[in-house]
């Protein structure tokens, strides 16, 4: 088949049998990501596993039998943002079993729900318009620059927003 445009028939002979041929495999995106993901966690585990000796790290690698790659166990150790979880969410039923109208509340937070939704499809209508955006832009700029120099040039009123934020959060939490 050295002819510079061959018959396709003629170099028919030299081509091996169709069985001999094996379909071309690609990889799937799936595995891909799964060793992408696999060999990021490895990494990670062997770098905590090197530095467990020192620090008693949660994490522990161990081979399995069945395979060579390494297996990632992790320990979870009893904290406070478990504790404050369990609080928060003892607080949200006790609220919850106190409210005496239970289909209004239902109703009132599917409303703010719909609402929310509404303003955010309003905003994105009125971004896509070539003025509106660069306005709003100009009106965020102006108003980190009060904010700053309201809240967080001086120290005296840095505290001053300090006590705000803490006094919202005690509104939220109690």
């Amino acid at each position: 088949c050295s002819a510079p445009r061959p018959d396709p028939t003629s170099c028919a002979q030299n081509l091996p049998p169709k069985q001999a041929m094996a379909p071309l495999a690609l990889p799937s995106l799936k595995t891909n990501a799964a060793k992408v993901v696999r060999a990021s966690v490895v990494r990670a585990s062997s770098r905590a596993v090197s530095r467990s000796a020192a620090i008693r790290s949660p994490v522990a690698v161990r081979q399995t039998a069945s395979t060579s790659r390494p297996v990632v166990a992790v320990h979870a150790k009893s904290s406070g943002v478990s504790e404050k979880a369990e609080e928060i969410i003892d607080k949200a039923s006790k609220a919850w079993d106190e409210v005496e109208e239970k289909p209004a509340a239902i109703a009132l937070g599917t409303a703010a729900i719909i609402a929310l939704w509404a303003t955010s499809s309003v905003v994105d209508a009125i971004e896509k318009l070539p003025l509106f955006s660069g306005l709003f832009e100009l009106v965020g700029i102006g108003y980190m620059g009060y904010f700053v120099y309201r809240y967080l040039l001086f120290k005296p009123d840095r505290e001053e927003l300090k006590e705000i934020v803490d006094d919202f959060v005690k509104k939220i939490f109690e």
